[in-house]
């Protein structure tokens, strides 16, 4: 039952931001012009970026990019379609396909990043596969945790800046990690070497979502 609901639910996001498209649209402006700044802040040399700073600049920009992408995952609910919603499927249906909709976003919209970004400044990444899935990773686990605090900061009545406030502290751990894992790939390290983190980033996700799931209930219900 919860699967079914799950995937309507999917269908109605994934429709009205076809209808729309506006979201999407939106976001790959916000990125346009980011990388554009940066871009022009480092004097238009791409050679200007040290693969440090290059690999430090990237995580800023995925960071802020999925938060854009996700802090306002409730906003459009208004209480009459919460109301409808609590009478047609369950609170964990609700989460899930949030939850799912918002990763996809966010990850497809970490690869255009991903794409934009190689194009203006010169790439220093050795293992690319390794990279974007890590990448991937840490960015779904972006988009749940965001998501999660969206919807606690909507029932604490719509306050867009308790999403930051409850999403940063969580954050900082998975970037660590992300970035850490994301330099032994970028160095061409073995691939043994970012394992460690590829699992702990995976294993956070699954907690993120599991734990979605089990509060989430009790949360709309307040």
């Amino acid at each position: 039952m919860i699967i079914k609901e799950t995937i309507v639910l999917l269908q109605k996001e994934f429709s009205l931001e076809w209808k729309n498209r506006h979201i999407f649209q939106s976001l790959l402006l916000y990125l346009g012009s980011t990388i554009f700044i940066m871009y022009y802040s480092f004097l238009g040399k791409s050679s200007a970026l040290s693969p440090f700073v290059w690999l430090s600049v990237y995580w800023l920009l995925l960071t802020f990019t999925t938060f854009n992408t996700v802090a306002k995952a409730f906003l459009g609910e208004t209480a009459g379609r919460v109301l409808f919603y609590g009478t047609l499927v369950s609170a964990e249906s609700l989460i899930l396909s949030k939850l799912v909709y918002h990763m996809v976003l966010s990850v497809a919209v970490s690869l255009v990043s991903w794409l934009l970004f190689g194009i203006v400044f010169d790439s220093p990444v050795q293992d690319i596969a390794l990279f974007l899935l890590i990448q991937m990773f840490a960015v779904g686990g972006f988009a749940a945790v965001i998501t999660m605090s969206a919807g606690i900061a909507y029932k604490a009545g719509g306050n867009f800046s308790l999403s930051a406030i409850l999403s940063f502290p969580i954050l900082i751990p998975l970037i660590i990690m992300a970035v850490k894992a994301s330099k032994a790939a970028m160095d061409g390290l073995d691939r043994s070497v970012s394992w460690d983190e590829l699992i702990l980033l995976a294993a956070l996700n699954v907690i993120t979502v599991a734990v979605s799931y089990l509060l989430f209930p009790y949360l709309w219900k307040a």
